[in-house]
């Protein structure tokens, strides 16, 4: 709009030179200024291709001002009526810094003026001007409308630029504060997976031997154990919301059909929900299937039914609908969890997934860790979450998930087997805490196998010089201090390339994931674990016929 309106008003300036050259008495120089002007008008349109808006608003409004004033001093009008200087200053001012209705008026009355001069000139009226004053009022008004058009134009432009580099600037200044909160989540997610791999390791103990009073104390001491066991599994869950939390948590992919993992969580679902929540289904047509980890896809839909319930104290109706959707410009599958509650306002929906942020008041109604439990899942699985909500409207959160494609994916490597007595195969344990090997051997010595232990990867590298032949299993830590699990696997695989292996850790590790999901091939068993579902994956890695990967063995210090 500004290039047209400067050509415009090249095109005028050049018509007022040849009105002032050819109609106007005088001498030819002094219509030399409508050249100037055009000269002026020509710099600001460069500029204005450069995108240089606001150099072009400076140049034209000092060069005509300067140009306004030469041509008013050589007719001597800033020293004859001094009220006709003023004129073009009120004007040049008001015009510049006003708005459309004050720019109308102005034209109008330069417009007036010039008419009455004119009339004056060709003697129709009386002249009480000085000589010549149609040139002074002619490039006058009409190098003030033009340049103040141009003005009202560029500081539309200028203003609408402010406006978007404040919103730039807005959006900057977020982006910093989610870079700061990202940061501090990575802390807090280090600190999370640090304290959980220690605190998981006295959880494997207390869990361990709670079963075992449980199994051989009188009924005081069975009722005494369970209430130890079950605080121990809240507290074991509460670790797994940390890691999941810092996208720790390990996760075996497969490949699962959405709606059917929906129709088979259904009843338990209802059971959280109470009697006074409708629970719903809309099920689009045909398989939807996502790249993801059972557990985990579980614990994201408790956790937000859970919320959901929460927020329909009086009772509503809870929604799962799957579909299509987009995730970052490809198709996904789409799941959402909507409830008819109370919303929640732009204040409490920018804290949504920050951890421990609650709107549960009362103690004990809510660790804040739910839905940043959610996120960080829905994030380590590849996907996003989207959320619609308004006060007293309900709450809908939209899951967008990858598609499963045809090809393979890391699937854990063995299905979950009964356990059963180990009828004498043996069993190598290697784990520096001397509580969790000592626990550990007790639970696979009365799950029928042979056990060994020792403390660190060198010490069962020593060991295995003697051996005529390779133990049925080895069960190893990932972490320990001399040498990692996948490091003392590698070196025993180079004597015994069959040898069966079992992985167990705290947390999510790097050297047998990627980014916390297991990396193809790899048995693996997280602590805490009950006695009986370690038995039940050591029976399930002997009859694998896959022995187990090795895991990652170029992690730091490793040779």
């Amino acid at each position: 709009m500004i290039r047209g309106l400067v050509l415009f008003s090249i095109a005028g300036s050049v018509v007022a030179f040849a009105i002032s050259y050819l109609l106007v008495p005088g001498p030819a120089y002094l219509s030399l200024p409508f050249l100037l002007l055009v000269i002026d008008l020509l710099i600001a349109l460069a500029l204005v291709q450069r995108g240089r808006v606001d150099a072009a608003v400076a140049s034209c409004t000092g060069l005509t001002a300067t140009l306004l004033f030469a041509y008013m001093w050589l007719y001597g009008a800033v020293s004859a009526p001094a009220w006709f200087a003023l004129v073009p200053l009120v004007l040049f001012v008001g015009l510049s810094v006003s708005g459309p209705a004050a720019l109308a008026a102005s034209a109008l009355f330069s417009l007036g003026g010039g008419v009455i001069v004119m009339l004056a000139e060709l003697g129709l009226l009386p002249a009480p001007y000085s000589p010549h004053p149609a040139r002074v009022w002619l490039f006058g008004a009409h190098t003030l409308l033009l340049t103040a058009g141009i003005l009202h134009v560029a500081l539309g432009i200028l203003r609408a630029s402010r406006t978007e580099v404040a919103a730039k600037e807005r959006a900057r200044a977020e982006l910093e504060e989610r870079l700061i909160q990202s940061r501090r989540l990575e802390a807090i997610g280090r600190l999370a997976a640090g304290v959980a791999h220690e605190f998981n390791n006295v959880l494997t103990v207390v869990l361990a031997e709670a079963t075992r009073l449980a199994r051989i104390g009188s009924p005081r001491a069975v009722a005494s154990a369970d209430n130890v066991r079950e605080a121990a599994e809240r507290a074991a869950a509460l670790t797994r919301q940390l890691l999941a939390f810092g996208q720790r948590q390990m996760l075996e992919l497969e490949r699962l059909d959405l709606d059917a993992v929906l129709r088979q969580l259904a009843p338990l679902l209802r059971k959280v929900t109470g009697e006074d929540i409708a629970l719903e289904t809309e099920l689009a047509a045909g398989p939807r299937r996502v790249r993801a980890d059972r557990t985990a896809l579980v614990q994201v839909l408790l956790n937000l039914v859970t919320n959901a319930r929460d927020a329909m104290p009086g009772g509503g109706t809870i929604t799962l609908r799957t579909g299509a959707g987009t995730l970052r410009g490809e198709p996904a599958v789409a799941l959402e969890v909507r409830d008819t509650g109370v919303g929640m306002d732009e204040g409490v929906r920018g804290h949504l997934f920050e951890p421990f942020f609650t709107t549960k008041g009362a103690a004990g109604k809510g660790s804040g860790l739910g839905l940043a439990t959610v996120h960080a899942l829905v994030t380590q699985l590849g996907g996003d979450v989207e959320v619609a909500t308004a006060p007293g409207a309900g709450t809908t959160f939209r899951l967008l998930l990858p598609i499963a494609t045809g090809e393979q994916v890391a699937t854990p490597a063995t299905e979950a087997a009964p356990s059963a007595p180990g009828r004498g195969a043996s069993v190598w344990i290697v784990d520096d805490d001397p509580l969790v090997r000592r626990a550990i051997e007790t639970i696979v010595a009365e799950g029928g196998y042979a056990v060994a232990s020792v403390s660190s990867g060198a010490e069962l590298l020593a060991v295995a010089d003697t051996w005529t032949q390779p133990p049925d299993l080895v069960l190893t830590d990932v972490v320990m201090p001399d040498m990692t699990g996948p490091e003392l696997v590698g070196q025993l695989r180079a004597r015994f390339p069959g040898l069966h292996v079992l992985y167990m850790s705290g947390y999510a590790e790097d050297r047998v994931s990627e980014r916390g999901v297991l990396l193809d091939g790899v048995h693996f068993v997280a602590k805490p674990f009950e006695p009986t579902g370690l038995l039940d994956k050591i029976g399930a890695v002997l009859a694998s016929p896959n022995p187990g990967a090795a895991g990652r063995v170029e992690a730091a210090g490793a040779p």
